[in-house]
């Protein structure tokens, strides 16, 4: 079972995902958990420039997209007759919310990502989280706000269903517990 994570900066995906990848663990469940390659795309990035104003293009949006497909390919793929519970706190069709222009082969990509995942969960931005000051992000408030608002007509758009999380990242964790069966 591949569960997936769609939204905007700090709207609680990562500590959503890994608070549901521990439980899981501790109840003695197989789980993996895909990493988010924007991460280590934006600290390389950071490290070998010296500007603090870190932008991400379109092409760099590609790049990401194209590693966590490819990370999510293999990790979603388990052996013939193994069980699992694979995590990704950043879908790679999350890339496509960034981009100004989306080209045929992203929309290839996300439309081949939408059939690895079994549940696509959405977090609408955490209000008291979204913070102008923090180093580890590239977009500020009003941006991620802006990004949310692509969300939903993106996920229509490419036939994606999706299940809306509300409320703090312990409380989405029990809202997907119900929603894959698990108790």
């Amino acid at each position: 079972m591949n569960l997936v994570f769609v939204g905007s900066p700090a709207s609680g995906k990562t500590t959503t995902a890994a608070m549901l990848f521990a439980q899981l663990k501790e109840n003695q469940y197989a789980v993996e958990w895909v990493p988010e390659y924007a991460r280590l795309y934006i600290a390389r990035k950071r490290a070998s420039s010296f500007d603090s104003t870190l932008t991400l293009n379109d092409l760099d949006q590609r790049s990401i997209q194209f590693v966590q497909f490819g990370w999510e390919e293999d990790l979603f793929n388990p052996f013939p007759g193994q069980e699992r519970i694979s995590i990704s706190d950043s879908w790679s069709v999350n890339a496509l919310l960034y981009m100004e222009h989306v080209n045929r082969l992203s929309r290839s990509r996300a439309l081949l990502a939408k059939h690895l995942a079994h549940h696509v969960f959405y977090c609408p931005p955490l209000k008291d989280k979204i913070s102008d000051q923090d180093p580890n992000r590239v977009h500020n408030r009003k941006l991620s706000l802006q990004i949310d608002k692509k969300v939903k007509p993106l996920m229509n758009d490419l036939g994606i269903k999706f299940h809306t999380l509300t409320g703090k990242p312990f409380a989405r964790v029990s809202q997907i517990i119900n929603v894959i069966g698990l108790k």
